[in-house]
């Protein structure tokens, strides 16, 4: 167990730890966790104060019950302190608001997966500078990430190759200078709004040369719900010719000269990442797929750890759903037919009835 003010620098790994108060990190001190299953007591968290730091790598963060919630990561920066945060392969779950920041600069959120209930945010900035938010799975949040009062970055800052799915709105910034800042190659499933900037200065998305590469999903019935720019700066969105952005931007629209690859290879990598894979299936979570690459018929294993409900997924790179099926065993095996559909990559994925997920990449040949 563990809590409270620390006493001096704590590293924990391959081991799991239950947080039963607040746990406080002060100026000078750097909390770590590798390949650790970290559990809260409901509405306790972490916070970091200015000075202090936290690294997390192939680790898993929720809440010690089900049915309630922790806090999340606060993390308190200042002009004298960076790369206070730095959060790698990792999971997370059971939090409103899972990490929350506030004048951090030159942070790093890579390769993770967020999963909300459907309300809260994901990435709470404040005044935050020069950060990268690349890779990251982040599923049912009123918000993906929200940014506010930003003074701009000193050297850049990109939220780039990320999946926003079931969100109401993937990006919300407001009252900030974000000159620096890239969006690109990320895509959003959304409700609402897939970025969203008011009282902003935004720099131009894409270039003359390439594309900004977002691929956007939605039904939504609001204006210009893929980039709504208000009450900010003139800005140009350069698009691929292969995508459609319609009316659906309040910006100057221009197409690339040459078409982004980047989303594809966003994909891939997500998929091919094997950080989260060890920890799920430290915790008992399997999904494999033989053979693979396959022509079409294939063996799914899988394994719901500790649950007795799921379901298995077959999407493509659009976000189409094409299968499911429902499972009610905690382990066994599905065999699947999908010779009728084109050769290419599809993903796999599987669900538990608590929300944690696994990913798998399928190649099919003909």
């Amino acid at each position: 167990m563990a809590g409270g003010q620390m006493l001096s620098s704590q590293s924990y790994s391959n081991d799991s730890l239950l947080v039963t108060q607040d746990l406080v990190v002060d100026s000078g001190q750097v909390l770590s966790f590798d390949r650790m299953v970290v559990m809260f007591e409901e509405n306790k968290g972490i916070h970091v104060k200015p000075g202090g730091k936290i690294i997390a790598d192939n680790s898993v963060f929720r809440s010690a019950c089900y049915n309630t919630q922790w806090k999340g990561i606060k993390v308190e920066g200042n002009s004298l302190a960076s790369n206070c945060l730095t959060i790698t392969n990792s999971y997370f779950k059971q939090a409103d608001t899972v990490l929350k920041l506030s004048k951090v600069k030159d942070f790093s959120v890579v390769n993770n997966t967020f999963i909300g209930r459907n309300q809260g945010i994901a990435m709470q900035l404040k005044e935050e500078q020069d950060f990268l938010v690349s890779r990251n799975t982040v599923y049912g949040f009123s918000s993906g990430i929200q940014s506010e009062n930003s003074p701009g970055a000193v050297n850049n800052s990109r939220i780039e190759k990320n999946i926003f799915a079931s969100v109401g709105t993937g990006i919300k910034i407001a009252k900030g200078n974000h000159q620096k800042l890239d969006i690109n190659c990320n895509r959003f499933q959304y409700t609402d709004y897939a970025i969203k900037s008011d009282s902003t200065v935004l720099k131009n998305q894409g270039s003359q040369n390439e594309g900004a590469g977002n691929k956007f999903i939605s039904n939504s019935s609001f204006p210009y719900h893929k980039l709504k720019h208000a009450n900010g700066n003139n800005l140009t969105y350069y698009f691929n010719a292969a995508d459609s952005v319609g009316q659906d931007m309040n910006v100057n629209l221009s197409v690339a000269q040459n078409q982004s690859s980047c989303f594809g290879d966003s994909v891939q990598a997500k998929s091919a990442s094997t950080g989260i894979e060890k920890v799920l299936s430290e915790i008992n979570i399997l999904l494999e797929v033989i053979p693979n690459p396959s022509s079409g018929e294939a063996l799914v294993k899988f394994r719901l750890g500790t649950e007795q409900k799921g379901f298995i997924y077959l999407h493509d790179l659009q976000g189409r759903e094409i299968d499911r099926h429902k499972i009610d065993t905690e382990n066994g095996e599905l065999r699947v037919d999908y010779t009728q559909l084109s050769a290419g990559l599809y993903m796999i994925t599987l669900v538990t009835e608590s929300g944690l997920n696994l990913n798998k990449k399928l190649v099919l040949t003909k």
